[in-house]
């Protein structure tokens, strides 16, 4: 049997779950999470005090953290130690991507994301049917964001992708 560090490695890493902490951490042992990924872990997942996890952040940070209280809405971490995370590729890849309708943007952004894109430039094309302004257009590029953070938490990025405004 051979085994390749590079993939044990990673091997590790896919058996805990990874979550995006969109604050700095600086010299804090403690952190905590609080509402959708509290819940998530809380009642989705089933995590208990004591599992691990891994937190990261768009500064280019990972620990390796364990679960110390489970509140109602909110959960206490303690990071046990930092992790270099994977490093991003050199390219600078931006991808100018039409609004589609219905589900297939969201599906665009998750595979642009996986696939290594930088940023994301939604535009509006002549003969397509989709016309978002305003408010739902806001909401639209901030469904778009965490889509993109949710897909760096499954493929293992660090950097998470710029969602331009179109």
């Amino acid at each position: 049997m051979i085994i390749i560090p590079k993939l044990n490695i990673i091997k590790i890493f896919m058996r805990l779950r990874r979550i995006y902490y969109p604050f700095v951490v600086n010299n804090n042992k403690i952190i905590i999470i609080s509402d959708e990924k509290a819940h998530y872990l809380r009642s989705v997942l089933r995590y208990q005090v004591g599992q691990k996890l891994h937190i990261f952040n768009q500064q280019q940070q990972e620990f390796f953290a364990e679960i110390l209280v489970i509140k109602k809405k909110q959960i206490e971490l303690k990071l046990l130690e930092e992790v270099k995370p994977i490093k991003p590729s050199c390219l600078d890849l931006c991808l100018v991507q039409s609004i589609s309708k219905g589900e297939r943007m969201d599906y665009s952004v998750q595979k642009a994301t996986e696939l290594g894109v930088n940023r994301i430039q939604p535009i509006f094309s002549e003969f397509g049917d989709v016309k978002l302004k305003g408010e739902r257009l806001n909401k639209k590029v901030n469904h778009w964001q965490n889509i993109a953070i949710s897909a760096c938490e499954q493929s293992f990025r660090a950097d998470i992708p710029q969602i331009l405004t179109p």
